[in-house]
């Protein structure tokens, strides 16, 4: 037998008209698929009702409308004109009035510092508890530049620069920018945005007693590089079988999606790939000891990057109450060589000052 043929054809087309465009609504065959719909069949199909000369052949090809040429003849008189002027005035006056009064007050946010990671040690309460900690060093750690532009939010950018480079290993622009300061070049930039009533006069120098023991920082640095990683160790995934006809593929991910529908891999999709060497910030890091002498912060437990590393410490985004009780802008120049403090419970590690037990 013979292979029934059937014929297409159009038995069903709506057409929406409008005075600024024409929308084919939907077109299906005798079998009830969808057909493919184009510009000559719309213009063909459309001719026979009149409107393919005022509607659809402008708008196929592009042109404006018989309509559109001739603009509008404005018969109002100029008193009724500037009456409509006057409210559309102070419409929007009263719109922006209640666009200012909506906005917030920017959150009171100080500078941060820049430190460079020295390692980890261990430090004893007074009960015998070790805790591990980080030793963070602040180096030369001045205000090279105040931008007053706020960004959305109402804040203002305040260029910190930290650690010693030597003049001949810099580029000139980095010298002159250096010495509208008053200062020699820095080795780590950063900027800060701060509240405007906390900003600081360029070249002011910031120390370790910026900060207090025992409140809680966000401490942000790059982590430690692993090299190209599979999906197992840079993910977590479980892998495939050991055994029961598993051949050479025991730590591949697997399936990376499906076939025909979508077609292609999903971007973000969890692979093989480069893993470590990315901006991670450790929020809420308690601060157990200050050392102004030394310039050197101890926080607890582990941050992100290797020793040697430069990380940007400053207040917790989280804990905003805490900032009642630290210095705004920063620290007074004379509280800058004070003495060691700690947090409120006291610890004891080899650099401790020796307390006296006569008495």
């Amino acid at each position: 037998m013979g292979r029934r043929r059937t014929r297409r054809t159009w038995v069903a087309l709506a057409v929406q008209f409008s005075p600024w465009s024409c929308r084919v609504v939907g077109g299906f065959s005798r079998s009830r698929r969808p057909m493919m719909i184009v510009s000559a069949w719309v213009r063909r199909l459309a001719r026979p009702t009149g409107a393919s000369v005022r509607y659809i052949t402008p708008f196929l090809a592009g042109k404006k409308a018989e309509w559109e040429k001739s603009p509008l003849h404005d018969e109002t008189s100029p008193e009724y004109r500037a009456e409509l002027e006057a409210l559309v005035a102070q419409y929007d006056k009263e719109q922006s009035e209640k666009k200012v009064k909506q906005q917030k007050e920017p959150p009171m946010r100080r500078t941060g510092i820049i430190a460079l990671k020295v390692g980890m040690m261990g430090m004893y309460d007074a009960s015998g508890e070790k805790h591990p900690v980080t030793l963070l060093h602040v180096d030369n750690c001045h205000v090279l530049q105040v931008k007053s532009e706020p960004n959305s939010r109402g804040l203002v950018g305040i260029q910190i620069g930290a650690g010693h480079r030597k003049p001949k290993n810099c580029p000139k622009s980095m010298i002159g920018h250096a010495a509208k300061a008053g200062l020699e070049p820095h080795r780590k930039l950063v900027e800060f945005p701060v509240h405007p009533s906390a900003t600081l006069p360029t070249g002011t120098q910031l120390n370790v007693t910026h900060f207090v023991a025992g409140q809680l920082i966000d401490i942000q640095g790059i982590t430690n590089g692993k090299g190209f990683a599979g999906a197992m160790k840079r993910w977590g995934f479980k892998g495939q079988r050991a055994t029961h006809g598993t051949s050479i593929s025991h730590r591949s991910l697997g399936s990376t999606g499906n076939r025909q529908d979508p077609g292609r891999t999903w971007k973000g999709k969890k692979m093989a790939g480069h893993m470590g060497c990315k901006k991670r910030t450790q929020q809420c890091v308690k601060i157990l000891r200050i050392d102004p002498e030394r310039n050197l912060i101890y926080v607890r437990g582990s941050i992100p990057g290797r020793k040697g590393n430069w990380v940007t410490i400053r207040d917790a985004v989280r804990r905003p109450k805490q900032l009642a009780g630290l210095p705004i802008p920063t620290n007074a120049p004379e509280s800058l060589t004070a003495g060691e403090t700690f947090a409120p419970t006291q610890f004891f590690d080899e650099f401790a000052p020796k307390v006296s037990t006569s008495g």
